[in-house]
C-alpha cells in the first residue's frame, strides 16, 4: 500500500450518499495514473466515512486518455492502446485504480578524466562488476554494451 502526502484542505469535497449521509474530504493528495507519468489531485477521506480517494474522470480525460467501465473492470486507453486495466468484481458497486504515489525523479551524474584507453577499459570493467572477460565479451558482440565503442 502507498504511503500518500496529504495536504489538509480548506474547500473539503462533500459525497452525499442515497441514505442522506455525508462524507467529507480532509485534504487532497497526487495519485500516479497506472502505467503512466500522469499525476493526478485526488480526494481523500477519513476511512471511517469513505474507505476510498476520489478522483474525477475529467482529469484523466483532460490528458487524452479514454476511460471505459465494463461490467469486468476499468479500462484506461491512450491513442487506441490499453495502457492499465483494473479487474471488477461482479459483486462490487464501484470501479477503482490502484492508489501509486507519482515517482519522484532522482538522478545521479558524473564526469570522469580517463586519460589511457586502458585507464577506460578498467574503469567501465569494473563499473559491470568485473565479469569474466568472456562473459564481458560476449556481452559487446551481441550488442548489449551499445553505449561502448
Amino acid at each position: 500500500m502507498a504511503t500518500l502526502t496529504i495536504v489538509p484542505t480548506v474547500s473539503p469535497l462533500i459525497v452525499c450518499f442515497p441514505d442522506g449521509k455525508t462524507a467529507q474530504s480532509i485534504g487532497t493528495t497526487k495519485v500516479a495514473l497506472p502505467n503512466t507519468d500522469i499525476s493526478l489531485p485526488a480526494h481523500v477521506f477519513a476511512d471511517d466515512t469513505l474507505s476510498q480517494s476520489l478522483f474525477g474522470i475529467n482529469e484523466i480525460t483532460n490528458h487524452n486518455y479514454d476511460t471505459m467501465f465494463r461490467q469486468n473492470g476499468i479500462y484506461i486507453y491512450h491513442n487506441d492502446d490499453l495502457i492499465h486495466h483494473t479487474p471488477k468484481n461482479s459483486s462490487d458497486r464501484s470501479w477503482s485504480l490502484p492508489i501509486v504515489q507519482p515517482a519522484t525523479v532522482s538522478y545521479a551524474n558524473s564526469v570522469l578524466s580517463l586519460p589511457s584507453d586502458e585507464k577506460y577499459i578498467r574503469f567501465m570493467h569494473a563499473s559491470f562488476g568485473s565479469p569474466v572477460l568472456s562473459t564481458l565479451l560476449r556481452a559487446l558482440r551481441r550488442g548489449y554494451l551499445k553505449s561502448i565503442p
